[in-house]
C-alpha cells in the first residue's frame, strides 16, 4: 500500500510517533487489503488533526481497492485510541467487500472520500500525490475507455493504434490536474472523469477527413492487438455483459444468452454498440454499466432528461431485439467470424 499523510495542529514528534504506530499495524491492513484486490499501489490517505477542544484527536482515511472504497471518520481522546478505531473500521468494511461480489455500483460508493484529500494536494500543489491517488479511480474506469476506443475504431473514426489507454489516461490526468478546482462539487467523481475521458478520446481522435485512405485501412500487425489490454480486464468484460443482460430478463422471447461463452457475448454487445447512435450509446453504458442515474447522465452529456430517457429506451430496446428478432439469425455469421478475428480470453488456473 502506498500512504499519503496529511496532518494539522501536530507537532514533529507527534507526527513520527503516529506515523511509527501506524507502521507497526500496517502488516495486518495489507493483508485484509490483499483480500479485495488491492497490492503495494493501493493508495491510502490519512489525516490526522491534533485539536483544541475534546475529544483531542481526529483521524480521517480513505483507501481504494477494485472492489470499492473503505473510508473512515474517527475521533478520540489519544492518537493511540484513534488509530486502533481506524483500523478496525476500515478492516471491518474491507471484510464486508471480501464477502460480496464486485458491482459497479459498489464500487462508485464512497468515492467523495477521496474529495477533500484531493482538494488539499491540488492547493498545497502537491502535484504527484494528487495523481497518485486519482490514478486507480482512474483505472477503474479503464474498461469503459477501452470499450470506446475498440467501438469508435470498428466504426472507422480512428485508425488501428492510433491511440492507446495510455494516451487516454495521461491525457485524462493533465486536464484532471488543472481544472479540478472549477470541478462541480454536486457531481460524482467518477462521472467528473468520464467526462474528461470522452473529451480526450475527442481531442485524440484524428477526423476521419484528414486521413489518408491507407490510414482509414485497419493496422495489419504482428504485434499483439491493444484489445488484448482489454481481454486482460476479464472481470470488467463479463460485468459488463452481464448487466446489459439483465435488460432481457424481463422477456419470455430472448435466447439462450446464458448458454453463451464470454467471447461470443462481447462479440454480440460489439456488434450492438456500433449500430447504436453514440448518445444512446454513452447513455445506455452509463445506465446499465456504469450505475449511473438519469440526472448524472444529463448532467454529464448536457442534455435534458427527457432526451437522456427517450436514448435509453431505445437502446434499451436495441438490445432487446437483437435477441428477439426472428432475423437475427441472418448476422450470426458475420459475428462467428468476429468472434474467431479477436483475442481469446486467457483461462488461468
Amino acid at each position: 500500500m502506498q500512504f499519503y499523510w496529511e496532518y494539522a495542529g501536530c507537532d514533529m514528534s507527534e507526527q513520527m510517533e503516529i506515523a511509527s504506530a501506524f507502521r507497526s499495524r500496517q502488516a495486518e491492513l495489507e493483508a485484509k487489503v490483499e483480500l479485495v484486490g488491492g497490492d503495494q499501489t493501493t493508495p491510502v490517505v490519512i489525516s490526522v488533526e491534533h485539536l483544541s477542544g475534546t475529544p483531542a484527536w481526529a483521524m480521517r482515511a480513505a483507501l481504494y481497492s477494485p472492489r470499492g472504497t473503505a473510508a473512515t471518520e474517527i475521533r478520540a481522546e489519544d492518537w493511540k485510541s484513534a488509530i486502533d478505531q481506524l483500523i478496525g473500521e476500515l478492516s471491518q468494511q474491507i471484510d464486508q467487500q471480501a464477502d460480496q461480489p464486485i458491482v459497479v455500483r459498489t464500487r462508485r460508493s464512497g468515492l467523495s472520500s477521496f474529495v477533500p484529500f484531493l482538494q488539499s494536494f491540488h492547493h498545497q500543489g502537491m502535484s504527484r500525490e494528487f495523481i497518485s491517488v486519482l490514478t486507480p479511480l482512474l483505472n477503474s474506469l479503464s474498461h469503459y475507455t477501452m470499450r470506446e476506443l475498440r467501438t469508435r475504431r470498428a466504426l472507422g473514426e480512428m485508425s488501428a493504434g492510433q491511440t492507446s489507454l495510455q494516451d487516454v489516461n495521461g491525457e485524462v490526468l493533465v486536464k484532471a490536474w488543472e481544472r479540478f478546482p472549477k470541478r462541480s462539487a454536486s457531481q460524482p467523481l467518477d462521472a467528473w472523469l468520464i467526462g474528461l475521458i470522452e473529451e480526450s478520446l475527442d481531442a485524440l481522435t484524428q477526423p476521419v477527413g484528414e486521413r489518408s485512405l491507407q490510414e482509414r485501412e485497419p493496422a495489419i500487425s504482428n504485434e499483439p492487438r491493444e484489445s488484448l489490454k482489454f481481454e486482460s480486464l476479464e472481470h470488467a468484460a463479463e460485468t459488463e455483459t452481464l448487466a446489459l443482460a439483465s435488460l432481457l430478463e424481463s422477456r419470455s422471447d430472448v435466447g439462450p444468452w446464458d448458454q453463451l461463452n464470454v467471447e461470443d457475448r462481447q462479440v454480440r454487445l460489439d456488434h450492438l454498440l456500433r449500430n447504436l447512435p453514440r448518445s444512446q450509446r454513452h447513455a445506455l453504458m452509463l445506465s446499465a454499466v456504469e450505475g449511473f442515474s438519469h440526472d448524472e447522465i444529463a448532467d454529464l452529456q448536457n442534455r435534458s432528461l427527457s432526451e437522456v430517457a427517450n436514448d435509453l429506451t431505445a437502446a434499451t430496446e436495441e438490445v432487446r431485439r437483437m435477441f428477439t428478432e426472428p432475423d437475427y439469425l441472418d448476422i450470426e455469421e458475420t459475428l462467428a467470424r468476429e468472434a474467431l478475428e479477436r483475442p481469446r480470453r486467457s483461462h488461468r488456473s
